[in-house]
């Protein structure tokens, strides 16, 4: 009953634009797929929630910018009108480009800049498939970093007007991230060494990958413009070539 959890939202509420659903790891095999999943994974809680621009929330000063919290394009789901109206997703970051991806995130985030809400709904289970070396796991750390700066930097391009709230929110920002990307105290709460409750990102986090993702951070908004002089490349008549 998949796509039944993940489009009843819309019906609940016909404002909501946008539906993410829970994503848990399929299997949990290997050393890397345990760090991922133990730094807090793709899951975002096991209680639906509303992120309505009209009544943001008081325990998220970066909102609407925190867009990491809204859900992954792994379990999303979108109306049509609402989407198009924000000129729907932003190609240069895409996966698969050299901005990293981050395009779900940039989709979030102009949605609820144009006063559109979106719901979080952990009835819609999505199973991903955790990358199983720790190679794999690395570029995916690097690759965070830069699709979050990248994603911020197509908001700024494609709509200007977010940069004023966007430098206000600046400084918390840079804490947030060296908090997210700092390595993580050794946990004992739990047997082994396993974390004992999902999401509080208090399991070991290597440092080599903490430099990864900061490294990624900085690379974003220039992985931002090469994807777009790409795509014009790449959109020429053959002609012009």
């Amino acid at each position: 009953h998949w796509l039944t959890a993940l489009t009843r939202p819309f019906g609940d509420d016909p404002r909501t634009a946008c539906v993410t659903g829970l994503i848990l790891p399929a299997r949990l095999t290997t050393p890397a797929q345990i760090l991922l999943e133990s730094h807090g994974g793709f899951a975002k809680g096991f209680t639906a929630r509303d992120h309505d621009p009209a009544h943001p929330p008081p325990d998220e000063p970066l909102f609407p910018f925190t867009a990491g919290r809204f859900g992954s394009g792994a379990n999303m789901a979108f109306l049509a009108r609402p989407l198009r109206a924000i000129g729907g997703f932003d190609p240069a970051t895409g996966t698969g480009t050299p901005a990293g991806g981050g395009d779900d995130l940039y989709a979030f985030v102009r949605l609820l800049a144009e006063g559109y809400p979106l719901h979080y709904t952990p009835e819609a289970i999505v199973w991903h498939h955790h990358r199983e070396r720790w190679g794999d796991l690395c570029a995916q750390a690097y690759g965070y970093g830069v699709g979050l700066t990248a994603c911020l930097t197509a908001l700024l391009v494609r709509r200007p007007a977010l940069l004023p709230p966007l430098l206000a929110r600046l400084p918390q920002g840079l804490a947030h991230a060296r908090t997210m990307t700092a390595p993580r105290a050794t946990d004992t709460s739990g047997p082994g060494g396993v974390p004992g409750a999902h999401g509080t990102y208090t399991y070991p986090w290597p440092r080599h990958l903490s430099r990864l993702e900061r490294r990624g951070l900085l690379y974003g908004p220039l992985g931002y413009v090469r994807a777009r002089l790409a795509l014009r490349r790449a959109a020429r008549p053959r002609a012009e070539r």
